[in-house]
């Protein structure tokens, strides 16, 4: 097992993405983290999925993890740009419009990121650094999440249901960020 175990941009790539999800936790030492790097929305065509961030929540909450850190990044293209015109400026994941506060609740969040893609659609920026495709279509708009997660323990994997009933998509036990910000 490893102290740490990455998924940048690989489960997506997956048709059986749950066996990704298991394959990380077996290999994940207790007490080790579990870091995801997985498309949101946007990003059509890009392997099989768009992972909705709802999934973390429900995978911490099965298996016991906790959630160190979650941040839904807007934009991913234009702000890989932005940090590469000052590559030595600290990127603010602080300052991003979509925080844990709106992540929490499903119909906020829903109506956060919806309504931030169409703005980054309609972005003078984002319009002029990003280039278009080919067939002179607008400029691709895509969100990642970029996510922490610690497992405890050595517990078996348990596969993530969601729940029919609406709610949060976290538990607050499972949250070690929410007291820090």
């Amino acid at each position: 097992t490893w102290p740490a175990v990455t998924n940048f941009g690989t489960a997506e790539h997956c048709f059986n993405i749950a066996a990704c999800f298991e394959t990380a936790h077996r290999l994940t030492a207790p007490g080790g983290l579990m870091l995801h790097v997985l498309p949101a929305m946007g990003d059509l065509d890009h392997g099989f999925y768009n992972v909705n961030p709802m999934l973390y929540g429900r995978l911490a909450h099965a298996n016991g993890y906790l959630v160190e850190d979650i941040r839904y990044v807007d934009n991913l293209l234009l702000r890989c740009l932005r940090c590469a015109d000052a590559p030595d400026a600290l990127f603010d994941f602080d300052a991003l419009p979509i925080g844990l506060d709106t992540l929490r609740l499903r119909p906020a969040f829903a109506r956060a990121a919806a309504t931030r893609f169409l703005e980054n659609m309609a972005c003078e920026e984002t319009r002029t650094r990003i280039p278009p495709l080919g067939d002179g279509a607008a400029a691709v708009v895509f969100d990642y999440c970029f996510v922490a997660l610690r497992k405890p323990g050595d517990a078996p994997f348990v596969t993530p249901v969601q729940p029919f009933a609406e709610g949060p998509h976290w538990s607050d036990e499972n949250i070690a960020i929410a007291a820090s910000g």
